[in-house]
């Protein structure tokens, strides 16, 4: 019972507000959206999760694990994470794309700069949660969100392992109110529970939260995306 009680009270999410919020809800073709992207290319997951900005409903565009039975020289197919992108940009607006490239060996600065080459610096923006203070603040909106139940989801199994396995990283720094902040991490180092889809949402739903702040709107027939 201390175990169960102690995991549950370390879970960044919750986990069973998350499930009420999965629909069969689907964007129309052309919906105004952003991405979130986090993860690396060899151990780590790699994750895309999108975010309609009207509804706040998140999907997963791609996630990619490492399988069990890997050769050591595994790698997540660069080629089919680059076509989801390509994909998304095809079938909807995207006003930006906020990417975690990582900064360890294995990281996927190389997308992020191919990504920038095509569509802008404006487009796929960095976003590092690296930074803890900026990170914190972020998880914490979407804590909010899912608790109020602003945020719904499509249901996909693997993204909503990712929100389970994500488990609370307290730091240093407080909020204006001086109550302590907190990021997000696996349950251990090395876990094999992976959490990038997670990461992924909150800053997919940080980019929506910029979005609604700036007024953003889709893009006009002038300003199509180019390749």
């Amino acid at each position: 019972f201390l175990n169960r009680k102690r995991a549950a009270e370390s879970a960044a999410f919750e986990y069973e507000k998350w499930q009420e919020q999965a629909t069969d809800y689907r964007p129309e073709k052309g919906a105004f959206i952003v991405l979130g992207i986090d993860g690396a290319r060899f151990d780590d997951a790699l994750a895309i999760v999108a975010t309609e900005v009207k509804t706040g409903y998140q999907w997963a565009v791609g996630i990619w694990q490492r399988p069990e039975n890997a050769e050591d020289d595994y790698e997540h197919p660069m080629k089919e994470v680059d076509g989801a992108i390509q994909e998304a940009v095809d079938e909807f607006s995207i006003w930006r794309a906020y990417v975690d490239p990582g900064s360890n060996a294995g990281n996927i600065e190389a997308l992020l700069e191919r990504w920038q080459g095509r569509w802008g610096n404006d487009r796929f923006v960095p976003w590092l949660m690296s930074r803890p203070k900026q990170t914190a603040q972020a998880v914490g909106k979407f804590t909010d969100a899912i608790a109020t139940g602003e945020v719904s989801n499509d249901g996909d199994e693997m993204f909503t392992q990712h929100i389970k396995n994500a488990v609370r990283r307290k730091i240093t720094a407080k909020d204006e109110e001086g109550r302590p902040l907190w990021t997000i991490g696996k349950d251990r180092p090395n876990s094999p529970r992976k959490i990038d889809a997670a990461a992924a949402a909150v800053i997919s739903w940080e980019a929506r939260g910029d979005a609604i702040a700036e007024n953003a709107e889709p893009a006009g027939p002038s300003q199509v995306w180019f390749t």
